[in-house]
This record gives structure tokens, C-alpha cells and sequence, in this order.
């Protein structure tokens, strides 16, 4: 598939080449992210690093996957190429668990691969589609993957100390406003103090899902919009962000953030503003990271606590993602989690209307009986503005 160049590089075979970009416009055209090293590497005439660099970026992109392609076709012999890495990369896609399509000409043929041809029935994420029915319709098999892939149920960890799978709105903001001083919580192993008067992490796994699903690259500038008990803040700051910009439109909440932010040695790396929606915002401020939590419930808040779960018509879900764009930079992305409790429709409308680009959906089905299905919508510049 690849010849060594006399000057360096590579050589990348044309034919398989005009193949794999086919395949590569159909997960464009499915609304997926696409990591291929054959892009970053410019079909082989851009190897600037060590064999173990390659590695690691490889193995890195196959945990961050949904779904992993890999696309075999038949060497010169007939039979199906051999492949190293991308069959030490389909390895560990499997055994993360991740939904797996293995397209590979020529493999259906008798004599070639007893075990290739006995995967599926026995590892359900597994995939074989046929050579030439696949690339009559790759958009369809890498569609029907990703919707495997969002379907599955996703293994859920037990919660931390101090924090409750509930399923009564009411009742947690019946508990929270009967608190009276300030409570010790658990989340994704960090100490955190909990305010009276702020909406409680106590009764909500939103931030774990959120913090589990992220990317926060290394320095980025990041915004945290409505940032409650500054459990994102704190979550964003330890995952590698340079700064973080935590608004909330509760004084109280932004105390607790700066509790927070202090209690972990990371209040010189935040900036807190008090007001409503991007009101705070500077002219001409951007971010490599926005951080959406909106309330879910489709509901008039009375209270300072009550808005942290209650919106009425979802006003803040719509004027976040109306000022998303202006305040995000070009190759910066958002991280908007939702649930079915509230109208999912309204997100994904206003993710259309305002131009957004819908870069990754993540579900994560209820934890508990009764509990809600989980969304997380990974938002971006349209690719092609």
C-alpha cells in the first residue's frame, strides 16, 4: 500500500488511496469526527517523528473512537494485505470495546481466515462487511456502527462518597434548600465543599458524564458557563486547561467556586465574573473550550437553587448556542450536555439555526429505573464556513 520514497517518505498507492477518501467522505457526511493517519500524514510524505510518537498518537485515537474502520484490500498475491499496525490497532479498539468494522477484500473467499470469519458471532462489536457492499454504501455500515455504538449501554462507575442516584427533582430541591451549611461531596475522586443556596453535584452525575467525554487540550483557554460549585472549573484546570473563565449569575455559586478552585490550588488560574448568559463576556474574547450544563427541566425557576435545574421554554439552553460562535474560537470546540427530560428537539434546532457544526453525540442510557437518557453534543465552526 506504501513504497519507501528515494528522498524520505512514502508513496501511497493511488487506487487504495481514492478508496479510503470514499470512506473518508461518508464519515464526514455521517456528522462523525474522522482521525486517520493517513490525513495527518499526508499519505505517508509526512513522517517527521520516531516510531513511537506514531504509536502513541495511534493508540490515543483509538481510545478517543466510537467506532474504528479499518479498510484491508488484497495485495499483490490475492490475498488480503497484511497491515501491522492497523491489525495491532483493530486489537485494541476490540478490546476497549469499541464498535468495530473490518472491511477486508477478499476475506469472505475459503482458505483464508477461519478466525476473521467467526469474530462476529463471537464478540458482538465486531463488524465484517463485505468488500464490495461496503464500498457501494460505506455511509451505511459506518451509520448502522455509530448507532451501535451511542446504543450500547455504557457500564456506569459506582458514584462517590456523598452523592445519590435520584430520580425526584422536587424532592432534591426540597433536600437542597433545607441545607443549612456546607456539605463535603465526592466527584471523580475530587474533594469538593457544597454551599447552601447552589445547586448540588450531590443529586446530578451531569459532571462526571461531561468531565469522562471531554477533550481539553493542554493550555487551552476555557469557559464555564454557569459554573455552580465550579466542579467543572476544577475538573477542566486538572485535566491540562491553561485558564478558565467560570461566569454565574448566582454570587453564592460563585463563592463556592472560589472555594473550590482554592481548595485545589488552582485559584490563579481562574477568573470569576458574576452575571447572566455571555453578559460578562468581553468584546472580542474567545475560547478554545465552552462548557454548557443547562438546566433540563422546561420550568420557571422562583429561586437562585431552582435555576440551576429550572428554565423556562429553555431560555438559557437557546441563548447559549445563539452566542456560541461569536465567543468561541475558530478551532475550538463546545461541550453541551442535555438530557430527554427537557425538549431535545429545541437543542438540535438551535444547534441547525445558529450554524453549528454537531461534531460527536454521545447517549448514555439511565443509570438507575426511571432515570433519564443522558446527551452530550460536542459542537464546533462548521468545517466548511
Amino acid at each position: 500500500m506504501m513504497t519507501p520514497r528515494p528522498g524520505g517518505g512514502y508513496e501511497f498507492d493511488p487506487e487504495f488511496r481514492k478508496t479510503l477518501e470514499s470512506v473518508f467522505e461518508a464519515v464526514r457526511a455521517s456528522g462523525a469526527d474522522l482521525l486517520s493517519a493517513h490525513l495527518a500524514d499526508e499519505w505517508g510524505a509526512a513522517y517527521r517523528h520516531g516510531a513511537s510518537a506514531y504509536a502513541r498518537r495511534d493508540l490515543a485515537w483509538v481510545r478517543q473512537t466510537d467506532v474504528y474502520v479499518a479498510v484491508l484490500p488484497r495485495d499483490s498475491s490475492g490475498a488480503p494485505a497484511r497491515s501491522e499496525g492497523t491489525l495491532i490497532e483493530a486489537g485494541a479498539a476490540i478490546a476497549f470495546e469499541r464498535e468495530v468494522l473490518l472491511v477486508i477484500e477478499g476475506a469472505d473467499k475459503p482458505g483464508i481466515s477461519f478466525f476473521l470469519g467467526a469474530l462476529p458471532s463471537e464478540l458482538p462489536n465486531v463488524t465484517t462487511p463485505a468488500w464490495s457492499s461496503f464500498l457501494a454504501n460505506p455511509r451505511a455500515s459506518i451509520e448502522g456502527a455509530l448507532e451501535r455504538a451511542f446504543s450500547r449501554t455504557t457500564s456506569v462507575e459506582p458514584l462517590d462518597p456523598g452523592r445519590e442516584d435520584v430520580t425526584d427533582i422536587d424532592d432534591s430541591l426540597r433536600r437542597m434548600s433545607e441545607q443549612v451549611s456546607p456539605e463535603e461531596i465526592v466527584v471523580l475522586g475530587r474533594p469538593l465543599t457544597v454551599l447552601p443556596g447552589v445547586f448540588s453535584p450531590r443529586f446530578s452525575r451531569s459532571p462526571d458524564f461531561l468531565a469522562s467525554y471531554w477533550r481539553i487540550p493542554p493550555r487551552a483557554r476555557v469557559l464555564d458557563l454557569g459554573c455552580g460549585t465550579g466542579v467543572l472549573s476544577v475538573l477542566a484546570l486538572l485535566d491540562g486547561a491553561g485558564q478558565v473563565v467560570a461566569l454565574d449569575s448566582n454570587p453564592q455559586a460563585l463563592e463556592n467556586t472560589r472555594i473550590n478552585l482554592e481548595r485545589h490550588g488552582l485559584a490563579g488560574r481562574a477568573e470569576l465574573r458574576l452575571g447572566s448568559g455571555y453578559g460578562p463576556i468581553h468584546p472580542g474574547e474567545r475560547f478554545d473550550v465552552i462548557l454548557l450544563s443547562p438546566p433540563f427541566y422546561n420550568r420557571e425557576a422562583r429561586t437562585p437553587l431552582e435555576s440551576g435545574c429550572f428554565d423556562a421554554g429553555h431560555g438559557f439552553l437557546r441563548e447559549s448556542l445563539q452566542g456560541l460562535l461569536a465567543r468561541l474560537a475558530p478551532e475550538g470546540r463546545a461541550f453541551a450536555v442535555f438530557s430527554d427530560l427537557g425538549d431535545e428537539g429545541i437543542l438540535f434546532r438551535e444547534i441547525t439555526a445558529n450554524g453549528l457544526e454537531l461534531q460527536n453525540l454521545k447517549l448514555v442510557r439511565p443509570t438507575v429505573p426511571g432515570g433519564h437518557i443522558r446527551i452530550l453534543a460536542t459542537l464546533t465552526h462548521p468545517r466548511h464556513a
